[in-house]
């Protein structure tokens, strides 16, 4: 009986270590499963994170792009009405004094020059007889 014994402890024994192996076998897929929840999880966290990076690294060169944008602005409207206003001198001393300081452009042969430019661009010609006596009589 001893062998018989030995037989049925060690079908005991056996029976007990496949249930082991059931319970470590259940153990090992739920791990499974929550370790493929957490790697969906972390991919997630991972793919908003990068999102986040991204969109702050698009934001701060965004920014700093319109902060050069804004210098360049700036600075070609501020040429931009200092022409204008040299412009306006220009004319103004046209209209007050005749010319233009330091030029000795003539307020009529300016005015001649710029009929003529007008002409030529409309394929017209000026004509060269008009001086100030010839709309004094004509008015």
């Amino acid at each position: 009986m001893t062998a018989l014994g030995n037989l049925d402890e060690r079908i005991a024994k056996l029976e007990a270590a496949a249930e082991d192996i059931k319970r470590a076998t259940r153990d090992a897929h739920a791990a499974t499963k929550d370790l493929v929840h957490a790697t969906k999880e972390a991919r997630a966290l991972m793919t908003t994170l990068l999102q986040d990076e991204v969109d702050q690294r698009i934001s701060d060169a965004v920014k700093e792009g319109l902060e050069q944008y804004r210098d360049t602005l700036a600075k070609a409207t501020d040429d931009g009405y200092a022409h204008v206003i040299a412009e306006f001198e220009k004319v103004t001393n046209l209209c007050l004094y005749g010319n233009v300081e330091g030029t000795g452009v003539n307020v009529l042969d300016a005015v001649r020059a710029k009929l003529r430019q007008a002409s030529a661009a409309l394929g017209a010609v000026v004509d060269e007889t008009a001086t100030p006596e010839f709309f004094r009589k004509r008015t």
